[in-house]
């Protein structure tokens, strides 16, 4: 197995923005595509997806072949799996503001058009429904209190992999200071240093995201015939276009919820403070 380092951030973190500049370094081969989710997918675990091959560099030629993939950081099995699979992987794992990346997270789903219910709502449903890497919406996870435990979850890593193996990073620095960032990580790692001083990275932002104005139907067609599928792709897609995008933005919380989930959140605040 090629692979030796695992990203396992925790969702609207900044996970895809590191995983650019880490693919900045020539010792570094990072994974084509970023989120394979081969360790938390069982289907693609257990029958032989061919996981070298998402890293194009030779063995020969890079020190660290690395990926991204968010639901190992919140999905105990995968973590499981790679601990079994993979000898002495490093971790790099950056991390948000709890209450922060929760908002965050919520706001990107509603832009995403994923997520319909108001925030109360969305955070009893996640607390109702056995949490599976299966039961993605448009590739994402209302996973929001989940991916804000890191009370819960670094402790496993750090008991996994030891501790001087997981490196722990927060967004806002990555944001403010890019370069002091990645010197940490290739120290770290133990690579030679890389000035990135002129290049910024910023991916996944949710101001960003926009919907097709036919998103709605795009879910009834989707349960169309094939053939009735491929008949109607040229007027729907004529349709999108006339259309155009449009921003979906969520309901803001009342205050009454945002101290609940303050309170929710309390040893994940002190944890992430504590870093």
């Amino acid at each position: 197995m090629k692979c030796n380092l695992i990203i396992p951030g925790f969702a609207k973190c900044g996970t895809s923005s590191l995983h650019e500049y880490l693919k900045m370094h020539p010792q570094i081969c990072m994974s084509k595509p970023k989120e394979p989710h081969y360790f938390s997918n069982d289907e693609r675990y257990k029958n032989g997806y061919a996981y070298d091959a998402i890293f194009p560099g030779e063995v020969n030629k890079y020190t660290y072949f690395g990926e991204s993939s968010t639901t190992y950081s919140v999905w105990e099995p995968a973590l499981a799996r790679i601990k079994k699979d993979m000898v002495n992987p490093k971790l790099i794992v950056i991390v948000r503001d709890p209450l922060e990346r929760l908002l965050s997270h919520y706001r990107w789903m509603y832009a995403l058009g994923a997520e319909r219910k108001s925030l109360g709502a969305a955070l009893e449903a996640e607390r109702r429904v056995i949490p599976s890497p299966l039961l993605s919406r448009k590739g994402c996870y209302a996973w929001y209190r989940r991916c804000s435990h890191y009370s819960y979850f670094i402790p496993i890593m750090q008991a996994l992999f030891n501790p001087e193996n997981v490196l722990l990073l927060k967004s806002n620095d990555l944001r403010a200071d890019p370069q002091q960032v990645l010197d940490r990580c290739v120290e770290f790692l133990g690579l030679d240093q890389l000035d990135i001083s002129n290049r910024v990275v910023r991916v996944n932002e949710t101001a960003d995201k926009r919907v097709h104005r036919l998103s709605g139907l795009g879910e009834y067609f989707s349960k169309l015939p094939p053939g009735v599928q491929q008949v109607l792709s040229g007027p729907k897609n004529l349709v999108k276009d006339l259309l155009g995008e449009k921003k979906l933005v969520a309901p803001e919380p009342s205050e009454e919820l945002l101290a609940e989930i303050f309170e929710l959140l309390s040893d994940d605040i002190r944890f992430y403070e504590s870093i």
